[in-house]
């Protein structure tokens, strides 16, 4: 008896680790060489400092009102340099896909203190790129499928550029009302 308890013991276990939630480090930068930095408005300098962050959705997620998988900031300590974030030992579940199966994923980058959004702001975007994600008894997956992509400064519009458009919008009414 006892021995048939051992054997479906380790046969719940092995089912179990077939079906464990697929994960994934949250690093761009694991001692590799093919692991490239997000640089800043195309510069050789990347994003670096604690209001920079990088974030982990799932492809075709990322957007207002939805929340990231994971988020952490961009360090360059004991890196490669500047451009690199680095989650440590952080493994994400990606949710609904199973440990082995392969995840498309996009990492977003944004200046936190403006959310990416305000003029003066920085936001960049990756291209989705293929994850195969582990979990159970299957080592996480790593981002080294992802395409460094440049984080870029939102314009600030200058005040003759708001004037133009105002003259403009001015100009159609006029016309509009004149009739």
């Amino acid at each position: 008896m006892k021995k048939i308890i051992a054997i479906l013991a380790v046969a719940a276990t092995s089912i179990a680790g077939g079906f464990s939630q697929g994960l994934t480090f949250m690093s761009n930068y694991v001692g590799v060489p093919n692991f490239v930095p997000i640089p800043l408005d195309g510069s050789s300098s990347g994003l670096y400092g604690p209001t920079y962050e990088a974030a982990l959705f799932v492809a075709g997620t990322q957007g207002a009102g939805v929340t990231p998988l994971a988020t952490v900031a961009f360090t360059a300590q004991g890196l490669g340099g500047d451009g690199y974030f680095d989650g440590g030992n952080l493994q994400v579940a990606i949710p609904g896909v199973a440990s082995g199966s392969v995840a498309s994923l996009v990492v977003v980058a944004w200046d936190a203190a403006t959310m990416g959004t305000a003029p003066g702001g920085v936001y960049g975007e990756s291209l989705p790129f293929d994850v195969t994600l582990g979990g159970g008894n299957v080592a996480p997956g790593n981002l080294g499928n992802m395409q460094s992509f440049d984080a870029m400064t939102i314009a600030v519009p200058e005040p003759s550029t708001i004037a133009m458009i105002a003259l403009g919008l001015g100009a159609v009414v006029f016309r509009f009302r004149r009739k």
